[in-house]
């Protein structure tokens, strides 16, 4: 090299050189994105050295996510299979999960390829919008939202009743089991083989979700039903 190593490119002559010696010239140099080739020359005063080229890629695209399946998703507190559609996928890819309350980062992916991720994920049963992005590296996806819907709640069921026969009575305490009782729970007391219907009583007690305990009047010949 001579006095000045000017390393030039068309365009943009005398770049910055961070280093040098006879052999080797280290320059700072932003190439942008765009795929091109390119060529440096060396001048030192009159005299310029060969061209050489060299190929300036295009830096990969960030992976996108289009869609995500299913969407809604009903919640539940069971892992499930759940689906993002997109591009730029790679087998260097990872999912973060997030809701307004926590961010899941490396969520558990069962396929992949380059246009879908599966993964197994656990949405809990509380109402929210979520979100979805894929990761690759240093480059991340748009974040993509979807909806979790609270599981639908099942209604009562009632599959015994004590005491059973259930007496004549002006007062008598029945126990009545079953399942999903809550407190508020409606209950509708029948006799005449359910032809006819007691009124709508709302003051049982909650004894805990299978167990309700309630005080009716049987009269003196009954025949009991629940609804």
């Amino acid at each position: 090299m001579g006095q000045d190593g000017i390393l030039r490119r068309v365009g943009n002559p005398n770049m910055s050189i961070t280093s040098r010696s006879s052999t080797q010239l280290v320059v700072s140099a932003t190439f942008g994105t765009t795929a091109a080739t390119w060529w440096a020359k060396a001048v030192n005063g009159s005299l310029s050295s060969n061209q050489y080229n060299f190929q300036v890629n295009a830096p990969a695209a960030p992976p996108a996510i289009t869609s995500v399946s299913p969407n809604p998703i009903i919640g539940s507190n069971s892992p499930q299979t759940f689906t993002i559609n997109g591009t730029g996928f790679t087998s260097a890819s990872t999912v973060t999960l997030g809701n307004p309350y926590n961010t899941y980062p490396n969520v558990s992916i069962t396929s992949r390829s380059s246009t879908q991720l599966v993964v197994s994920a656990t949405f809990g049963t509380t109402a929210a919008t979520w979100w979805a992005k894929a990761i690759d590296s240093n480059r991340t996806s748009n974040q993509y939202s979807f909806a979790v819907q609270a599981p639908a709640v099942p209604g009562p069921a009632i599959s015994s009743i004590s005491p059973t026969p259930v007496p004549a009575s002006t007062a008598v305490t029945v126990d009545i089991y079953g399942s999903n009782f809550r407190s508020g729970v409606a209950l509708q007391f029948a006799f005449n083989s359910g032809a006819t219907a007691a009124p709508v009583r709302m003051d049982a007690t909650v004894i805990d979700a299978g167990h309700l305990r309630i005080t009716i009047n049987t009269g003196t010949v009954c025949e009991t039903g629940v609804e």
